[in-house]
């Protein structure tokens, strides 16, 4: 993104050019020297500064384009055109809660894609109620828009962290009329309707997800964890190993999940084994301590 509206300075335009052709040859450091001198010498022209930024990010180091950028910005507060670039800017380097400083200054009826940004920026935060709202008032206001799929299902996430699953359905359904048959759709579909505890229509949807995207670790995970609600376990057992087998990680929950279904299987030294590898990474971790005490216990028949 650059600045909308261009430098009328011909010194400038002429100087700026010759450092935007060096910056297209791949000459970063001439055109980084050319756009330090312009700041200096035109303080009053936001371009330099804006074209400064866009080549510290070309050059992977985008730190630089967020320092400068917060510079500048605390000496022109009521500058609404390097803040609205600045926004936007900090957006693309994952910047959330500079994001939402930045671009809460303005009116999404202004931008309608400032209320995604924002939205977006909270539910990174895990603030979902502030998400929630962001996403709804980003769907009224612009209803054409490559974001939009987007904003459905992002508000759909947010309203499964909020519990309010019947809305989240409401809304991936909404996103299904723009992209029928996309895979997170359906996974989306699978993680509602487990919480809704309606285990073998989740089945259904995760299994669909595995089908359009085979590579995708956490489809593989909640694969074998609403499997084993089924009562599925020899099933389960095969995507706890897909997930391992696509590069998932041995985190805490996933090794309690497996030692489960691996103690329902009757397995159970590899059970005992992953309960212990999960209490390696979180000591406390309940579902494990639990599934220790059956096997010590003797206590392997359970319910689930």
């Amino acid at each position: 993104m650059t600045l909308k509206e261009l430098p009328t300075n011909p010194e400038f335009i002429h100087r700026y050019d010759r450092g935007s052709r060096f910056e297209k040859e791949g000459r970063h450091l001439h055109a980084l020297q050319i756009y330090r001198q312009l700041m200096e010498d035109f303080p009053e022209e936001d371009f330099a500064v804006a074209a400064l930024a866009n080549l510290y990010e070309k050059m992977e180091k985008p730190e630089l384009g967020i320092e400068l950028l917060s510079e500048h910005l605390e000496s022109k507060t009521d500058n609404h055109r390097l803040r609205l670039f600045a926004g936007h800017y900090f957006f693309r380097q994952n910047s959330w809660e500079n994001t939402i400083d930045y671009l809460s200054a303005f009116s999404p009826e202004e931008d309608p894609l400032i209320a995604f940004y924002v939205g977006y920026s909270n539910y990174k935060l895990g603030k979902y109620e502030l998400a929630k709202q962001y996403f709804l008032l980003f769907i009224r206001l612009n209803r054409e828009n490559d974001f939009l799929l987007n904003a459905y299902i992002y508000l759909a996430k947010s309203y499964i962290y909020l519990d309010e699953y019947e809305l989240a359905l409401l809304y991936v359904k909404k996103a299904e009329e723009y992209f029928a048959g996309y895979y997170e759709l359906f996974f989306l579909y699978a993680r509602i309707y487990f919480y809704m505890g309606m285990y073998y229509t989740s089945l259904e949807a995760v299994e669909k997800a595995i089908k359009i995207n085979a590579t995708d670790p956490i489809v593989y995970e909640w694969g074998g964890k609403i499997a084993f609600h089924c009562g599925e376990i020899k099933k389960s057992l095969k995507y706890f190993q897909e997930y391992l087998n696509v590069g998932g990680e041995m985190n805490a929950d996933f090794c309690s999940d497996f030692g489960m279904a691996l103690l329902k299987n009757k397995n159970i030294n590899a059970a005992k084994e992953h309960f212990e590898l999960a209490l390696q990474v979180e000591p406390e971790h309940e579902k494990a301590k639990h599934g220790l005490h059956l096997i010590n216990t003797d206590y392997v028949v359970y319910e689930r």
